[in-house]
């Protein structure tokens, strides 16, 4: 029942936000510890997706039976604050 409630937020929480990486990587880990790799994969991908630089994410793809791919380096993010101190220089 647990982790029925458990899966239903976790659901909820990605779709509130889906950009938050660590939502993906505990609903992939609560269906990893049920024995559902394959339901658990696709969340850890996403995960990774979303932190490239997420070991956690990593070792999670690659416990589902899931190959994850180099190390990338984080996607520009944008925002106000990237956007004023791109390459160090100031607007």
């Amino acid at each position: 029942r647990r982790s029925h409630e458990a899966e239903e937020h976790l659901h909820k929480a990605i779709e509130l936000d889906p950009e938050v990486s660590i939502y993906h990587l505990d609903l992939g880990n609560l269906y990893l510890k049920g024995g559902l790799k394959s339901r658990a994969l696709p969340y850890f991908t996403q995960a990774l997706e979303l932190d490239p630089a997420s070991d956690a994410a990593r070792k999670a793809v690659e416990a589902a039976g899931g190959t994850a791919s180099p190390q990338e380096e984080p996607k520009d993010q944008g925002g106000v604050f990237n956007k004023m101190f791109k390459d160090g220089k100031k607007p």
